[in-house]
């Protein structure tokens, strides 16, 4: 589905996530994994884990590694909703004027702002900011929440860290470096409060703590280090 396609029925998205509020007690779903802290450091963990030496070696690189719990938080202080987990362009059809989501195999409790953070991946800015803009109208009528920017950025870079941690080799490709450069620019702007500690503390010193912190967690589907193991 293209976005001009999409801006023809706008609203399925964030009506969905509006509707899905009200199922999240629903018995016959709390097979539905939720995202929690240590779900979204895992896959910053994963990426790291995966970068090649030059990314390795980067100052920003072990800043967002030193950081990622302050970069991430604004998708735990926010009410959850039912999400599609992959909400990119192949995995939506258009068939009769309705906008049919496919492949739910993602699909799970947390942010909202996380699909359109993949709905909008790679969109052309005016066309993405459009199309941001009526998600904000329909799913908060009243206008967006004080900490919207800062809960998108952090599903923006949720979404990239989930894409560069899935798999080593593509990690490493040359057509990864675009997601690298994403995953760059997020830190820079939510993190410009955070800049004035320069401390920057070994990286493989915040790889061992944080890795604790995910080991902590009890294996679950939900959990990609959980995934990992099992293959």
């Amino acid at each position: 589905m293209t976005p001009w396609r999409w801006r023809r029925q706008p609203d399925g998205l964030p009506s969905f996530h509006v509707t899905s509020q009200r199922l999240l007690n629903n018995e016959r779903l709390r097979f539905l994994k939720r995202y929690d802290k240590e779900y979204y450091l895992a896959w910053i963990s994963r990426t790291v884990d995966f970068a090649g030496p030059n990314y390795r070696k980067s100052s920003w690189l072990h800043h967002l590694y030193a950081r990622a719990e302050d970069f991430l938080s604004p998708l735990l202080n926010s009410v959850p909703v039912i999400i599609h987990g992959e909400y990119y362009q192949h995995n939506i059809l258009f068939h009769q004027g309705r906008v049919c989501p496919i492949d739910w195999e993602s699909a799970a409790v947390g942010e909202g702002l996380i699909d359109l953070a993949s709905l909008t991946d790679g969109w052309e800015s005016k066309i993405a900011d459009v199309c941001t803009a009526t998600y904000v109208r329909t799913r908060w009528p009243k206008g967006a929440p004080a900490q919207f920017k800062r809960v998108f950025q952090a599903a923006r870079l949720y979404m990239t860290a989930r894409w560069l941690g899935d798999d080593p080799d593509v990690t490493r490709s040359a057509g990864a470096r675009g997601y690298w450069t994403q995953l760059r620019k997020p830190r820079d702007r939510i993190g410009a409060h955070l800049r004035k500690d320069r401390n920057i503390v070994s990286l493989e010193i915040l790889r061992s703590t944080l890795s604790a912190s995910v080991a902590r967690q009890s294996a679950c589907s939900g959990n990609p280090r959980a995934i990992d193991n099992a293959h």
